[in-house]
């Protein structure tokens, strides 16, 4: 009986050890599956920082243009500041040259 002890002996210690391969390989898929859905969760949230990031550009770029249009109108109110200052220059000669006739003029 001791060959056949020894035998038992063998396919014990290679049951035992298979038992154990089982065991980590079970471990390492529970480990890997957590990687998955956390790498599934990354990629989700990058989607959403990237649809963030997209809204933001777009938000500067509808700034960008009215700080431009802003721009554009304080360029023609100088413009017309200038006009307004050209038209008061013309009016205060005409006003001088009015009362310089008016002071002529004798009843």
């Amino acid at each position: 009986m001791g060959e056949i002890e020894e035998v038992f002996k063998g396919i014990t210690t290679m049951t035992r050890a298979n038992q154990t391969i089982a065991s980590a390989v079970e471990e390492q898929s529970v480990v890997i599956n957590d990687i998955s859905k956390n790498i599934m969760g990354i990629s989700t949230k990058s989607g959403a920082v990237s649809d963030n990031v997209e809204e933001s550009v777009k938000g500067l770029a509808d700034v960008a243009g009215s700080i431009s249009g802003f721009n554009l109108s304080l360029n023609q109110i100088t413009g017309r500041m200038g006009e307004v200052g050209a038209n008061t220059n013309q009016l205060s000669s005409l006003a001088g040259n009015l009362t310089d006739s008016i002071k002529r003029f004798k009843v």
